[in-house]
């Protein structure tokens, strides 16, 4: 496993949780260095996230290193900015504070994340987000498993927050693919008139400024595509993922150029299937896509689940304190509109800031 210390202080920190049994490389970059760096074999880029005031270097290096796992640690002044960056995509934060053990314990979770999402498949990960009534969870885990042997274009719908980025990297890691790239690209964090070469790519003077460069389909040659927040995808470019699903070959913006290219295509919704064939997406894109679908039902239409969430998070970040009853409840009792994600944010949140063993309810902050 390759990791890259970004920031002052950032390789120091990880030396003294004891990263060397399970790091095979790691190196320290400075800001200035990020674009002459190599990130292709990288698997977590660890950030003094103390050195950062605002999330737009972070959406930098997740637009520009979409594979690597992004994580870092926070001061104790600076736990202000936590929340942001959580939501900006850093999957785990490092209090400097923390006692050691605890900073060990944590690292040791992220890696066994890392090497399960790049390995094997994740252990029970379709269970953790296909609830509902059993007949539904039967249905959804037999395509799932069609979606894990087969190299079909699979869509997945589902609430912001439910885990849909989760689902299609446990396709992918139980896919015979799982050795090559899993390259994720978010259809709205890109303005819609550049939307078309940076997924599939320009030649220069393709538009004003424009250089010739490889888009994001063609980074994940041999591996697997996924399009998160399919529905802001323009219709334009939705006729160009058609011919890419179809006939395996793309064609850059500012050429007639095709080029063949095989990688398969997993994509994600966050609207309702009804708003999507009336509006957003192309019948024929939608009608091939649909081969295989599968839909997460929001977090508050099974809220039987949110105990053993809990604990799964608990285990997760490496921490053995335990939520109380009425904590619990009161977690029970809410509505959940940001879903896993937002659990996941307040049972983290909810460790760092409690001194108990366990936690009790006036100390969870779900709001």
């Amino acid at each position: 496993m390759k990791i890259i210390c970004l920031g002052n202080g950032a390789k120091v920190f990880l030396e003294t949780v004891g990263m060397q049994p399970v790091c095979d490389s790691l190196e320290h970059c400075c800001w200035a260095e990020v674009n002459e760096t190599d990130f292709s074999d990288v698997s977590i880029c660890f950030v003094n996230l103390n050195e950062l005031e605002s999330v737009d270097s972070i959406k930098r290096l997740k637009q520009k290193f979409p594979g690597v796992v992004l994580s870092g640690f926070l001061s104790g002044s600076y736990l202000s900015r936590f929340r942001k960056f959580m939501i900006a995509g850093v999957a785990d934060i490092f209090v400097s504070e923390a006692p050691l053990e605890e900073k060990r314990k944590q690292f040791k979770a992220l890696v066994g994340l890392v090497e399960r999402d790049s390995l094997d498949l994740p252990s029970s990960a379709y269970a953790m987000l296909l609830g509902g009534n059993e007949g539904w969870k039967r249905r959804a885990r037999k395509i799932f498993r069609a979606a894990v042997e087969s190299r079909e274009p699979v869509l997945i719908q589902g609430e912001t927050g439910s885990g849909k980025d989760v689902l299609a990297r446990a396709i992918h890691a139980g896919s015979d693919l799982n050795s090559q790239k899993f390259v994720p690209f978010n259809c709205s964090s890109v303005p819609v008139d550049l939307l078309s070469a940076e997924l599939f790519g320009c030649v220069e003077g393709a538009y004003t400024g424009a250089v010739s460069r490889r888009g994001r389909a063609e980074f994940a040659e041999g591996g697997t595509l996924f399009l998160d927040e399919l529905g802001e995808m323009p219709r334009d470019a939705q006729a160009k993922l058609l011919r890419l699903i179809e006939n395996r070959e793309i064609v850059p913006l500012g050429t007639n150029e095709v080029r063949r290219m095989d990688a398969r295509v997993l994509a994600a919704v966050n609207q309702p299937l009804a708003q999507l064939k009336e509006a957003l997406l192309r019948m024929d894109l939608y009608y091939r896509l649909n081969t295989l679908m599968i839909q997460i039902p929001p977090l508050r239409k099974r809220i039987e689940e949110i105990p053993g969430l809990i604990h799964r998070f608990c285990m997760e970040f490496g921490s053995e304190k335990k939520f109380s009853s009425t904590a619990v409840e009161i977690m029970l009792s809410y509505d959940w509109p940001g879903n896993i994600r937002q659990l996941r944010n307040v049972v983290r949140r909810s460790i760092l800031l409690s001194e108990n063993e366990v936690i009790m309810a006036d100390e969870v902050d779900i709001f």
